[in-house]
């Protein structure tokens, strides 16, 4: 074991073979608290999805760019159900879809998070609503990212339900998609 609390691997030409080292790496770091991998080379969502089981510390993470596939991110945000500490999630465009953002909203019971960016990770209106049901319990969240993933009134307003809760919020994000009057309007 060692005492690594940060690990940044940002913005480096990490393959098949790194994500699986830093994976394996993760288990040795029982006091991680801060992981950011975003800007790689290729997707590592399936490699880290195990591992991050086992980083129970873990606060923030930061995998913007990284996850290519909606079956990795999915797999990536399951695997963050035992870091019940979370409270800083950058996932920017890993292709999340509705499903991640859906299993998002399952994952993230419990949390304290303060900013959760899920901008161009195509969510869409189901994955909105998804989010604005348990945003009732994230009275701390600061910052929430959710820019071009094309949300409609729809999503919109399935996103509203929960954000009267959020009473700490000073940034929602929701440039880029096509919500009209009635969705501005439930905002």
């Amino acid at each position: 074991r060692n005492s690594i609390q940060t690990l940044d691997m940002s913005s480096n030409d990490i393959g098949g073979d790194g994500w699986r080292e830093i994976a394996g790496a993760l288990g040795e770091c029982a006091q991680l608290v801060a992981l950011t991998v975003a800007d790689n080379c290729e997707d590592g969502a399936s490699a880290l999805a195990a591992a991050l089981g086992r980083c129970t510390a873990l606060e923030c993470l930061n995998v913007e760019g990284v996850v290519e596939e909606r079956a990795g991110a999915v797999a990536l945000i399951d695997g963050l159900a035992r870091c019940s500490r979370m409270r800083d999630l950058n996932l920017h465009s890993s292709d999340a879809g509705p499903d991640g953002a859906q299993a998002l909203a399952r994952t993230m019971a419990g949390w304290e998070l303060q900013q959760l960016v899920l901008s161009y990770c195509d969510i869409g209106d189901a994955g909105a609503s998804a989010l604005g049901a348990v945003l009732g319990g994230c009275t701390r969240l600061q910052h929430l990212r959710l820019g071009s993933n094309t949300i409609s009134c729809a999503g919109a307003t399935g996103l509203a339900v929960g954000l009267g809760a959020c009473v700490s919020l000073e940034e929602l994000a929701l440039n880029g998609n096509t919500i009209a009057d009635e969705g501005v309007d439930a905002v």
